[in-house]
């Protein structure tokens, strides 16, 4: 025992150094306290249910409705088919994270300050790292990149399979995955060993195929999630257009309307200059190196076009630009070519950008992940462990929303307790947000009375849920039959601001009891 100690600690002090060890040590323990008090949000609940109630041909089926790629549900497969427990999914973003770290650590070319500043940035320490989302392994595939960037022509399997699994991650990597695919094309090494080499040349083509590949499949996902999922077409229909040639929506769209990256909700006029001044930095760094720039400010695009039109925000996803900011620094500050002045400013201005970024968004995130250590993200777990303890197995609930019902269901024994959606018309644990769209569109109410007798038939405890910002009375046509008893509602002081988390409900559970001279 002691030897193998010996060994471990040879090992350790060999590959790694005091700051290396400790800084990894007391990040892996953040987030793993951070990760253990966050209650899932509703995507969350989404993504681990269609892995738990699907099979393979049925998941990849659902996801023309989801609008992404497989990767992410054929991780959570295993852990939802083998597990009951949806909190084991946490272990997922923990390891990407922890690898990322890891990686940036050992392989960045960053002082240790602005090292510390990554590491304990909100995304790192938050967003990527206890949101079980796809998110995770965008940060994890990027630094895997950007560390293997310099050998990318010693291991061009590796590095191709890496840009390919990237673009499969998540619609908004499509930029960065053609970006990288095209500058390894035209890559000036590459070209001379396609000349000089035969067998360099075939191991180009091949890799060049894995891109294709994984490039092609992602796209036909994006392709069946625009014409397909309801929720885009409902979102994009509702965005106007006009907004593409609107610049401050430019900077709505993608970074104000998370009001929690900022100092606080209301901005002052210095908080607006100093992001301008920063942004300004990002770009002029940018311009200086076009061949990095592009990727930087074409992401900012692209992302800024899919909250515009076919999307909103969240911090999630407005948090990317500035992890492709670290990786392009990353790889410009690493890669072969002459450092002329220009590259270096460049560089200087791009690591001051990033370093105001992270700075100007510690504030009011800290404040967010102290509420979510404290208080809950949602209240479906709450309200799940209600029902189980006071609802007879066998019940049936009647839901009046075309969603958030996920944030349920997971701590639900699908056999126990069964969730009938009117607007699905349906049984349901996840939203396809397919006819429920369509049908809260196009009908004005949905009948209570048809949906019990249909209900009756085969259940004996029925009851109405719904969200507090619904009402039961709202979309029920006929609700004026019936009287209705509040059992159940969700203790509002137990949830998070909603500043911080907006996307999810409150719920409320009524009996139903027939008006005396209503006849069936």
């Amino acid at each position: 025992m002691k030897n193998k100690m010996k060994n471990i600690y040879s090992w350790l002090k060999n590959n790694f150094t005091l700051f290396e060890v400790v800084t990894f040590l007391i990040y892996l323990t953040l987030i793993i306290i951070i990760s253990l008090h966050h209650e899932f949000s509703l995507d969350e609940n989404q993504s681990f249910l269609i892995a738990r109630d699907l099979n393979i041909s049925r998941i990849i089926a659902q996801l023309k409705y989801e609008g992404h790629s497989f990767i992410w549900y054929f991780l959570l497969l295993p852990i939802a088919k083998l597990t009951s427990s949806i909190g084991v999914q946490k272990i997922i973003p923990i390891i990407f994270s922890s690898l990322s770290a890891l990686i940036i650590l050992k392989k960045a070319p960053f002082n240790k300050f602005i090292k510390i500043l990554i590491l304990f940035s909100p995304g790192m320490i938050y967003y990527y790292s206890c949101f079980s989302r796809p998110y995770c392994m965008i940060i994890f595939l990027l630094v895997s990149i950007a560390s293997l960037y310099k050998e990318r022509h010693k291991h061009p399997y590796v590095y191709a399979t890496l840009i390919g699994i990237l673009s499969n991650t998540h619609l908004v990597m499509l930029p960065v995955s053609c970006l990288l695919t095209l500058l390894y094309i035209f890559d000036e090494e590459n070209i001379k060993n396609i000349k000089k080499d035969k067998e360099y040349r075939t191991k180009f083509i091949k890799s060049l195929l894995i891109i294709f590949v994984f490039l092609s499949i992602e796209i036909i996902f994006v392709i069946y999630g625009y014409y397909y999922c309801s929720i885009v077409n409902h979102y994009g229909n509702n965005m106007l257009i006009s907004n593409i040639s609107n610049l401050y929506y430019l900077f709505y769209s993608t970074w104000l309307s998370t009001e929690q990256i900022y100092f606080g909700t209301s901005m002052s006029i210095f908080c607006n200059v100093t992001l301008v001044i920063i942004l300004l930095l990002g770009l002029i760094g940018s311009l200086l190196n076009p061949k990095y720039g592009a990727i930087i400010t074409l992401q900012f695009i692209f992302m800024y076009l899919i909250h515009s039109i076919f999307w909103f925000v969240i911090p999630t996803r407005a948090y990317l630009p500035l992890y492709i900011v670290m990786f392009c620094l990353w790889i410009a500050m690493e890669n072969n070519e002459e450092k002329t002045k220009r590259i270096k400013i460049s560089n200087t201005l791009l690591t001051l950008s990033l370093i105001s970024f992270i700075i100007l968004t510690i504030p009011n995130n800290y404040k967010c992940i102290i509420q979510d250590y404290n208080k809950l993200f949602s209240t479906g777990k709450d309200c799940a462990e209600y029902i189980k303890k006071n609802i007879p197995k066998k019940s049936v609930f009647i839901y009046t929303y075309i969603d958030y019902q996920q944030s349920i269901t997971p701590y639900l024994d699908k056999n126990d307790y069964k969730i009938y959606s009117i607007y699905a018309e349906d049984f349901i644990t996840f939203s396809t947000w397919e006819n429920e769209y369509k049908n809260q569109i196009y009908s004005s109410n949905h009948s209570l009375d048809k949906t019990l007798k249909t209900l009756e038939k085969e259940y004996d405890n029925i009851y109405v849920l719904t969200t507090n910002r619904i009402g039961v009375y709202s979309v029920l046509g006929d609700y004026d039959k019936y009287d209705f008893e509040c059992i159940y509602k969700s203790n509002s002081k137990k949830m998070m601001s909603k500043v911080y988390a907006w996307d999810i409900e409150e719920f409320d559970i009524y009996k139903i009891k027939r008006n005396k001279g209503v006849k069936s």
